[in-house]
């Protein structure tokens, strides 16, 4: 579509918008994000909204799913940028904009997961990197690198995801209370940053980078050529069979340890999450570092069942036992499936008791029988009653980052929307059957086969049937939802009583 159509206020006219293909409305859409972001024009994001309500979703391939989806986040994401900076104050922790272009990120993504077509790997990666900016801009940076890590993987020169992650890197350092720990993350934000400078990025944002480089350097300079950490893969020949638990800790970066989520090396194999500086606060009596000690030890328990459920599951050709047997003979009594059901119940209670460790350290006002994760956040558990007054004014970043995970969490309440996280009602609807029903964990191609009509008696909605592979993914993936929240949590504190800026 020519960009004459463009005008400072956004189309002309915008009747005209019913003329276009739906290809060439989602291609003005990203034009328009990008022009009234340029101009500083918030009339020219009006008018790309009103387009996107024009796009027929429902006829659009996953790929041009995608693209739509990636656009209109980037129209909400602009949203905030341009906001005047008392309103963005007023903001900082409900961003309904940042919100909407979450929302969307996330479609994004779940559309081009699915998309059978050829998927062009600059456009994959910079929808992976939309995510991941986005993710870190609310205090889930730990949940960005993952994303960062994903575009690094398809493209390993893709410049921005580079820039953006070495940036993170940067302002994940300046949380850490880990001096060693703080100089390797600076080391290896340099490092990036440098490589992203060699590589193709946005030259409007290149100057910021280079700026960022220029700091690290003059501080870094002492620590040129010398080398910090070692690939566990270094180790793995020289080890015995806990060599295995240890490297799968390592690539899902379960480990309660910030190095890890460098990467795969031996100075991240340890659960060192900081101890919290609370045992000689006065003004704390009860023992909110003992509490801390019980999160970590659970975590750490349920983490050990999920792997060895994993490890344990066994290999069988359930296809063969045909879909149509009675029930009885369909389960198989595994003790992998009870480690893993634990190991997903174990996690997710993780939640409510980091909500309890909140409520305690910041003397909340809630009552005890109503804390929970999702409802802590707002005095008598109820959002339309805005956010608690003593986090209103706190610039506490890894703080805003367990409030916006909070929301990734589905809660069965009118008060309350779904859960940001597309997975948020099947997570809650596990734990939900774990907990009060019934779970029935098949073989995976035995479940594939069967569906809910082979398996009688089963249609009340009282057994969740789900294949074995999907279930321990689901595991895996709480797992590491509780890491991240466990990280937040423990930098929470000691931003609050180092006072952090």
């Amino acid at each position: 579509m020519a960009n004459s159509q463009i005008t400072d206020s956004g189309l002309q006219p915008m009747v005209q918008a019913n003329k276009f293909s739906n290809e060439q409305l989602i291609e003005q859409i990203g034009v328009l994000a990008d022009q009234a972001l340029f101009k500083g024009k918030v009339a020219i994001l009006d008018d790309a909204a009103k387009l996107a309500t024009r796009v027929d979703t429902q006829s659009l391939s996953q790929y041009q799913l995608a693209i739509f989806h990636y656009h209109v986040s980037n129209v909400w994401g602009n949203s905030f940028k341009l906001l005047p900076n008392d309103q963005k104050q007023e903001r900082i922790w409900e961003q309904p904009e940042i919100e909407k272009q979450l929302i969307h990120n996330r479609l994004a993504i779940t559309a081009l997961e699915t998309a059978d077509s050829a998927r062009p790997l600059p456009v994959v990666c910079a929808i992976y990197t939309n995510l991941a900016n986005t993710l870190f801009q609310i205090g889930r940076f730990v949940e960005a690198l993952e994303y960062w890590d994903r575009a690094l993987v398809i493209k390993p020169d893709f410049g921005m995801a580079l820039a953006n992650k070495g940036y993170s890197l940067q302002h994940y350092a300046h949380l850490l209370h880990d001096e060693g720990h703080a100089m390797i993350f600076l080391l290896q934000s340099r490092e990036m940053l440098r490589q992203a400078l060699k590589l193709e990025i946005d030259p409007h944002v290149r100057p910021f980078f280079k700026d960022h480089l220029k700091s690290l350097n003059r501080v870094l300079y002492p620590y040129n050529n010398k080398k910090f950490l070692a690939s566990a893969s270094e180790y793995s020949e020289k080890d015995n069979g806990e060599a295995a638990f240890r490297n799968w800790r390592l690539q899902n970066r379960l480990y309660l340890n910030p190095l890890n989520d460098l990467g795969s090396f031996m100075e991240a194999a340890s659960d060192a999450l900081m101890t919290l500086p609370l045992e000689t606060d006065p003004a704390k009596p009860f023992r909110l570092h003992d509490y801390f000690a019980l999160l970590k030890q659970e975590f750490i328990c349920a983490r050990q069942l999920c792997f060895e459920a994993m490890q344990s599951i066994p290999d069988s050709d359930a296809a063969s036992c045909g879909a149509t047997l009675p029930i009885s003979e369909q389960a198989v009594c595994d003790l992998s499936d009870e480690k893993l059901k634990i190991a997903f119940r174990m996690a997710y209670s993780l939640f409510d008791k980091i909500a309890f460790f909140l409520k305690k350290y910041f003397r909340l006002p809630v009552s005890e029988q109503r804390v929970n994760f999702r409802t802590l956040w707002y005095p008598e558990g109820r959002k339309a009653n805005g956010l608690q007054p003593k986090l209103l004014q706190s610039a506490n970043w890894p703080l805003r980052g367990l409030f916006w995970l909070s929301k990734d969490l589905y809660e069965h309440n009118s008060d309350f929307k779904n859960g940001l996280e597309a997975e948020a009602r099947q997570l809650y609807s596990l734990r939900n059957h774990l907990e009060h029903n019934y779970l029935l964990i098949l073989d995976d191609a035995l479940h594939a086969a069967s569906g809910k009509s082979g398996l009688k008696g089963m249609d009340d909605g009282s057994v969740y049937v789900i294949g074995r592979s999907d279930f321990a993914n689901r595991t895996l993936r709480i797992l590491k939802m509780v890491r991240a929240a466990l990280i937040y949590l423990s930098l929470a504190v000691h931003w609050e009583t180092s006072q952090i800026p």
